[in-house]
């Protein structure tokens, strides 16, 4: 086998394991591929430390990329290739790992950026309802706060997703893993307006509920730049983006007396730990009262 067939056998190994997300494998396909680029004739059987030294100094430099990389960028291509690797020797094809010994930086942890309540509200009523558009992209908009979607579960939503009797959504997640959120009651007036004014007048055929004007499933860089430029128009100074939504539905859930655990749940994380990243965000909005409204801070 040649050196990007046993790429594509991790790649299939991964997809039928369902523990990655297909943005995670779309970026292991291309970290995995500049490294094999890079090895060029070399079989990946023979790549010894002093390959991988001169490969991170290429990485790190920013000649084999499109720019200089972050340090979050650089562990994630070193991970994938521990990974790669390890893969090879699970399936006893080789016996040591150069990768193993090749230390990660220091990643800083960036607290997530969201949205105040009010500026949720700005958002959501700077769409005319009143136009079909903007009815589908205000219903895009209010489901991924509403229930802290990603952006990828918002655009593979289907009509039997809904519960509309127990106010609750089924979302399939990352490992193609299910949980139940609940919604409130706009959401079910709103999906209602949707289906009556844009749905049904441009394609009640297609299987996915949100759809484009041609009739076929709405895309994830769709809704991108349609909340930075909505954003834009409602007056926002900050680039509104969809997992800032995801981000403000966890916060404000924190701020008003949820606890963790039920927060983990809702946004379908399955490590405590990368949810306890809102807890600082709480904190912040917790010392921001005192510094407001105590009267020895005054």
């Amino acid at each position: 086998m040649k050196n990007y067939e046993y790429r594509d056998l991790f790649l299939k190994h991964l997809a039928l394991s369902n523990t990655s997300s297909d943005k995670t494998k779309d970026s292991y396909f291309r970290d995995i591929t500049r490294f094999l680029d890079f090895v060029d004739a070399k079989s990946i059987f023979d790549v010894n430390k002093e390959d991988v030294f001169a490969y991170t100094q290429h990485l790190r430099s920013g000649s084999i990329t499109r720019g200089i990389i972050s340090n979050r960028t650089f562990a994630r291509n070193m991970a994938c290739l521990r990974s790669f690797y390890r893969f090879l020797i699970d399936q006893k094809l080789i016996d040591e790992n150069p990768f193993i010994l090749y230390k990660n930086p220091k990643v800083t942890k960036k607290l997530p950026e969201y949205l105040i309540f009010d500026d949720v509200i700005t958002l959501l009523d700077s769409f005319n309802l009143k136009d079909p558009v903007d009815v589908r992209n205000r219903l895009i908009t209010e489901i991924i706060y509403a229930c802290g979607l990603r952006v990828s579960e918002c655009t593979n939503l289907k009509y039997s997703d809904f519960d509309f009797q127990e106010e609750c959504l089924s979302v399939m997640g990352k490992g193609k893993k299910y949980r139940y959120v609940p919604f409130y009651p706009r959401i079910k007036q709103l999906v209602k307006l949707y289906m009556n004014t844009y749905y049904h007048a441009i394609n009640d055929k297609e299987e996915y509920l949100i759809v484009n004007q041609k009739g076929k499933k709405i895309s994830s860089r769709f809704i991108q730049d349609m909340l930075k430029k909505q954003g834009i128009k409602a007056g926002l100074t900050m680039n509104v983006h969809p997992h800032m939504l995801r981000h403000s539905f966890a916060t404000h859930l924190l701020n008003n007396g949820a606890d963790l655990r039920s927060v983990q749940e809702l946004l379908g994380h399955s490590l405590l730990s990368t949810t306890q990243i809102y807890t600082h965000l709480s904190k912040e909005h917790l010392k921001t009262i005192v510094e407001n409204y105590h009267p020895r801070k005054k």
